[in-house]
């Protein structure tokens, strides 16, 4: 319950489909526990799961490059500075840090 309501807010203004929200939550724990183990050498599942985060929001910014709509993804991905968009490394960091930090 404590965690629904925040995912849920976070998917809606990232512009998530509410069939995803629990993406956010995954993605999340998987970097979390990761970090926990990252002197093992056994982080592969953060590495899977920061792969498929990167990979769905660049996927979302093509999408709202295209057809933008009132989401915060379209606004980051059309956003310009003196001419020049983020490039798909300044978008994916920015989502990654979006994702993970609410």
């Amino acid at each position: 319950v404590s965690a629904e309501l925040p995912l849920r807010v976070l998917a809606d203004l990232l512009g998530m489909p509410r069939s995803d929200r629990h993406l956010i939550f995954e993605w999340s724990n998987a970097l979390i526990e990761a970090e926990g183990i990252q002197q093992s050498g056994e982080s592969a599942s953060g590495v899977e799961a920061m792969a498929a985060m990167v990979e769905y929001g660049q996927a979302m910014a093509a999408q709202r490059r295209e057809h933008p709509t009132d989401d915060m993804v379209s606004t980051i991905a059309n956003a310009q500075v003196d001419g020049d968009r983020l490039d798909d490394w300044e978008f994916a960091m920015f989502w990654v840090l979006l994702v993970v930090a609410g």
